[in-house]
């Protein structure tokens, strides 16, 4: 689209063209009063009196207004005055403090004219800075006087009190904005009314120098950038040569990211590359995967989403990436009803699609793909990012970033030398720049100097002071305008107050965000397109706005979207934000549906809680469906922080499901154990009891989640108790079946095998595959497959070993039929664990290694940390590396929060060390498991724990706390055959005693091949 043409009128009247209201602004601020006006009055008579005050009026009056102040109000021998309003300027403070000083000045010529007979006439003046409104409140004053309200009016009234006659005493704020043109003197602490504490003051004791800052023109050479721009080059060749890569281009706002990424861009185009760039908002975090959407657009043209379909013909997985992300681009489809797969897979498939469109839209040429302030990003596009750019390597592609340093981690792709981190620029090299800025010389040397001085370095401020200073020397005001230090906001504003008519179009433009569409702008101000065309145009001309697309266009940096965002008065943008949120609502279906935080960030700042909290939830449930889990969590955390400022009991309700679907998401971001999931589902339990509901489903869902945390953290009681508090309210099957697999584990866990046998057996009688094949993904995991691996896990310990064998076989064959992957995590976890307990140290490895590559894959936290524990245990290693990597293990899965395994992994080190010949490190780390089990519950692992106490204390000399005989009846009365026998094998026990023991589990005719039965046949045998 090309720029609109020029302005033209914007339809007088309309209600949301704001140009005679109230703003928010920065304002100086200066309270001016006559020194013992009663004591003249008395002296002098009410006549001359009111001659004196008329003179001394126009006496200050005028020299306020020569320094480009505003007086706001006149008041018997009071004037109060404003610099920063009606208009900003950029050294509006510096204007205060000269229109304060001539003030002085004036004085003396009112004590020349003799009209207060002899005696002198003095002022005291307050001087501060501060954010108010100010402006016309309520009916507008048919005087003309404007309202202001906030504490720097209120603090310079109180600062003249503590004036000496004919001074000016003012703050740090002003000292800090124009400190380095004025000499200052501290002048004690005051007390400020409105922060509750004491304040130093100064007093101001005259001008030194000028100094200030301004605005931009544009150039297209760099300045300063050589480095920089080299090494773009270098990637760009790179790139060309089909040795593709990424980099970063990372600094602070203004720092000259976009100017070097235009410098790119110019070389792309040149050299016949393709150019695709996607902008990060703001609102990013909000909008999962947005710059994923937009740069697929981007490569995809004039096409539509279905020509994904076409080129998703190719390879399965390749194909399922491009279906994936045409789900993305359709609005309304979520892609929920693709294969399910986990979060990580998911995006990894996006990033492989993202790859697809790049070589199909190459045909040979080189392909630069960039993401500007990718600092915004969100977390699920940060993911397919990173995992695109360590897939570039031999193709024709370079993915460039943009970011500030805060909250943004390069992707390891990128690494050392593909960060630019871009510091300020030199003196020289910002001489250059503004010297290119102003190509005609409109600027002496001087005003070049200061806006050097005052850029510190950054090209934006440069290029906005240098906009100023010449818009302000054709009107011979440029000193003024250069003898203020603002920040860059000071500055925007400034530049927002020359735009006229089109001012308020930007400030309307900023409340529906950092990029706005034509349409959408118009129907909001309610003005014909062509005239916003126009003022948008306005916006353009003075580099505020940029073009984004078809009817879209951009704010330049969102620095001038703040600056005019923060100038309207909240209650105005709070109505604006509702207008906008009601035609987003009736108008853009299509929009709404596929970024359904749009219509909720705008019902919240309209202050439409209600209304927003069910947009934001539907916001979470989008992102949930695209496995962004980390950000559908910050979605309904977000909601339900809205929720609670509700009145009402209705809230308690939604707050009770919103609780629970932060507890889904924080257990596929952080595991089960994570506290802030239990504190989730604590507080939903809480909620749903006062409400009387007891037996709702969710109440189910939520005890069913504090369950899991319980089993997970190690709180067997807990588990156990809530398990049967589930069973009291299951009133149908598929509840029912939860309560008996919970109900299995936690009794597995405290060493129960019977029970467990009977729980779990429950499971598979009631077990249908057609019926229950939502559960594995309501519950995470398929009940049957779950079930299955947790028998072969117990009665591997039970000393049923062709069972357990059996058991693991049908867990792993269901699960991979499913093709479920958290299941098949699930399974061969436990699965891994069953086999190291059985001595199978390379099939548990393999088990192992297999689950943490799904693991990463999906982003499965916990049964990556499980498995770490597994695969230190089984490695081929020395007794000193395999006990160290255990601890270390161990130290990963606790921090998950978890302490289910830290027991048994405890005790795979301990047997470690004592392999290692050190038995007394193996008691510390015995003694410890010992606690863990009685304190946790989890005594499945107890009579293991005290077998190998008993060996430690035999190789250390000491004496046996409990005989191993003894342990041994103890785990066999409790079921535990492995831990018996391998008690009897350990104490050399009788024949007739070890004969028994096999007899009475079914041992006698086992496999020989298990080590442990091996070695009781040849105790056996020996004997």
């Amino acid at each position: 689209m090309t720029a609109p043409g020029p302005p033209s009128a914007l339809t007088a009247g309309t209600a949301w063209l704001p140009q005679d209201e109230a703003e928010r602004r920065q304002v100086t601020v200066a309270f001016i009063d006559m020194v013992g006006s009663s004591r003249l009055t008395a002296l002098l008579g009410a006549e001359e009196m009111s001659e004196l005050i008329v003179a001394y009026r126009r006496a200050a009056g005028a020299a306020i207004e020569a320094h480009g102040g505003y007086i706001a109000r006149m008041l018997g021998d009071g004037i109060l005055a404003y610099w920063g309003f009606p208009r900003a300027r950029e050294d509006d403070a510096a204007r205060a403090l000269s229109g304060c000083l001539a003030v002085l000045e004036a004085m003396e010529a009112v004590n020349a004219a003799g009209l207060a007979g002899g005696h002198r006439v003095s002022v005291r003046i307050g001087l501060d800075t501060g954010i108010v409104v100010v402006g016309r409140l309520g009916v507008a004053d048919p005087r003309g006087e404007a309202d202001i309200v906030g504490d720097a009016p209120n603090l310079a009234a109180h600062l003249q009190k503590a004036a000496e006659p004919d001074s000016i005493v003012t703050t740090e704020a002003v000292r800090a904005l124009a400190g380095a043109r004025f000499a200052f003197e501290p002048a004690g602490e005051t007390e400020n009314p409105a922060l509750g504490r004491r304040i130093p003051l100064f007093r101001v004791l005259g001008p030194v120098a000028g100094v200030g800052r301004t605005r931009p023109l544009r150039t297209d050479r760099l300045y300063g950038r050589e480095e920089e721009q080299a090494r773009l080059d270098r990637a760009w060749r790179e790139a060309c040569a089909g040795r593709g890569g990424a980099i970063a281009l990372i600094g602070e706002a203004g720092i000259g990211k976009s100017a070097l990424l235009g410098h790119l861009r110019r070389t792309v185009v040149a050299m016949g590359g393709l150019w695709n760039v996607a902008f990060c908002q703001p609102e990013s975090a909000a909008s999962p995967l947005l710059p994923v959407r937009d740069l697929a657009r981007s490569l995809i043209g004039p096409h539509d989403a279905s020509h994904l379909e076409a080129m998703a013909a190719g390879g399965r997985e390749e194909g399922e990436g491009l279906r994936l992300l045409g789900h993305l681009l359709t609005a309304g489809r979520t892609g929920a009803d693709a294969e399910p797969i986990g979060a990580a897979e998911r995006l990894r498939r996006l990033a492989g699609a993202l790859r697809a469109l790049v070589r199909a839209a190459a045909q040979g040429r080189p392909v630069a793909l960039v993401v500007e302030d990718a600092h915004w990003a969100d977390d699920a596009s940060r993911a397919v990012l990173s995992t695109f750019a360590e897939g570039l390597r031999g193709l024709p592609v370079l993915l460039a970033l943009s970011a500030r340093e805060e909250g943004f981690a390069p992707p390891p792709a990128i690494g050392t030398d593909g960060a630019i981190r871009l510091a300020p620029l030199s003196g020289p090299a910002m001489a250059g720049l503004i010297a290119a800025l102003d190509p005609e010389g409109v600027l002496d040397p001087a005003a070049r100097a200061l806006i050097a001085e005052r850029a510190e370095g950054n090209p934006l401020f440069a290029e906005e002071l240098v906009q100023l200073a010449r818009e302000a020397q054709a009107g011979g005001r440029a000193a003024e305008i250069l003898s203020r230090a603002s920040s860059l906001n000071d500055s925007l504003l400034a530049r927002l107050d020359a735009l006229g008519e089109a001012r308020p179009v930007a400030q309307v433009a900023a409340v529906i965000g950092r990029e706005f569409d034509l349409p959408l702008l118009a129907r909001v101000l309610e003005v014909e397109p062509g005239a916003v065309a126009a003022a948008v145009g306005q916006l353009m001309a003075a580099g505020l706005v940029h073009e984004a697309g078809g009817e879209g266009f951009a704010f330049r940096h969102a620095l001038v979207r703040d600056a005019a965002y923060a100038s309207m008065l909240r209650a105005r943008r709070r109505t604006v934000h509702a207008r906008i949120a009601g035609i987003l609502l009736a108008e853009f279906g299509p929009l709404v549906a596929e970024r359904p935080e749009l219509p909720a960030q705008h019902l919240e700042a309209a202050g439409e809680t209600d209304e927003a909290i069910a947009w934001w939830t539907k916001a979470g449930e989008r992102a949930a469906q695209a496995s962004a889990h980390a950000d559908a969590l910050r979605l309904f955390r977000h909601a339900e922080t809205l929720l609670r400022r509700l009145p009402g009991g209705e809230r308690f309700r939604r707050r009770a499901d919103l609780l629970i679907r932060i507890g889904a998401q924080v257990l596929a971001v952080k595991g089960n154990a994570a506290d802030d999931l239990e504190a989730a589902y604590a507080e939903a339990v809480s909620i749903l009891e006062a409400l009387g509901e007891h037996e709702s489903e969710a109440m189910f869902s939520a005890l069913w989640g504090l369950d899991t945390y319980a089993m997970v953290k190690g709180d067997i009681p807990r588990a156990l108790a809530l398990g049967e508090r589930m069973r009291a309210i299951a009133r149908d099957e598929d509840r029912l079946l939860q309560v008996h697999r919970l109900l299995g584990l936690a009794n597995l866990l405290r060493g129960n095998h019977a029970q467990a046998e009977a729980e779990y057996g429950a499971v598979l009688a009631r077990y249908d595959a057609a019926r229950h094949e939502r559960h594995r993904f309501v519950y995470g995991s398929d009940p049957a497959a779950v079930v299955r691996a947790h028998l072969g896990w117990g009665r591997m310990i039970a000393g049923r070993f062709a069972a357990a064998e059996e058991s693991a076989i049908e867990a792993e064959a269901q699960a991979r039929r499913l093709a479920h992957p958290h299941t098949l995590a699930h399974v061969l976890a436990v699965d891994s664990l069953r086999r190291l307990i059985a001595r199978d140290a390379a099939g548990a490895a393999a088990r192992a290694e297999e689950v943490l590559r799904l693991a990463a894959r999906h982003g499965f936290p916990y049964w990556t940390a499980w498995c770490g524990v597994i695969a230190a245990a089984a490695r081929p290693a020395s007794p000193a590396e395999r006990a160290h990597a255990i601890e270390e293990a161990i130290g990963a899965y606790r921090a998950t929060g978890a302490q289910q395994l830290v027991p048994y992994g405890l005790a795979l080190a301990a047997e470690a060390r004592l392999a290692e010949g050190r038995p007394h490190a193996a008691l510390a780390l015995l003694a410890e498991a010992a606690r863990l089990s009685a304190a946790t519950g989890v005594a499945l692992y107890s009579e293991e724990i005290a077998r190998l106490a008993c060996l430690a204390r035999r190789a250390a000399g000491l004496p046996a706390e409990e005989p191993l005989e003894a342990i041994a009846e103890r785990a066999a009365a409790r079921g535990a055959g492995l831990w018996a026998l391998r008690a009897l094998v350990d104490a050399a026990a009788p024949p007739a005693r070890l004969a028994a023991l096999l007899a009475a589990f079914g041992l006698d005719g086992t496999d020989p091949g298990w080590p442990d039965l091996a070695a009781a046949r040849r105790a056996l045998s020996a004997a």
